[in-house]
Parts: structure tokens; C-alpha cells; sequence
């Protein structure tokens, strides 16, 4: 998905969160408003990290993202 813009002060996403059926898991969707790129993700959890890392990326290096409470399964996705 596309980066904050290096210099740019904000970046706009959508953001969904569903899941099939009251016993299945949530799902996510993310969408970069500027471009329409869309990137779907296995848990809440995962997505969350995703947009810590692109502020990370692109906003505050000095900001790091701790995934450590995360199980590696949602590391990966």
C-alpha cells in the first residue's frame, strides 16, 4: 500500500472491520484514500500494526511499533 508522502502531515484511510458471523473472527479492510489501494487483513490486530508502521515509515522514525503481544500467525499477515 502507499506510503505517507514524505513532508505531508496526514494520509487518509478507510478503515472496515466485519466478520461473517457472530462466532467467526473480525476481518479488516484498509484503503488508501488517495490512491484506492485496498489491503485486507486476518484481524483487527494486524491491521492496527499496518498503520503504525506507516506512520512509522513515513511520519516519526523514532516512533517504534510493538508487536510483541501479537502471535506470530498475525505477525505474518
Amino acid at each position: 500500500m502507499t506510503e505517507f508522502v514524505s513532508g505531508n502531515r496526514y494520509s487518509s484511510f478507510l478503515v472496515r472491520f466485519w466478520r461473517d458471523d457472530n462466532d467467526a473472527p473480525w476481518r479488516g479492510l484498509v484503503v488508501h484514500m488517495a490512491t484506492g489501494e485496498r489491503r485486507s487483513f486476518a484481524s483487527p490486530e494486524r491491521l492496527l500494526v499496518y498503520l503504525l508502521e506507516q506512520m512509522e515509515t513515513a511520519v516519526a522514525p523514532h516512533y517504534q511499533v510493538d508487536t510483541t503481544n501479537l502471535d506470530n500467525k498475525e505477525r505474518l499477515l
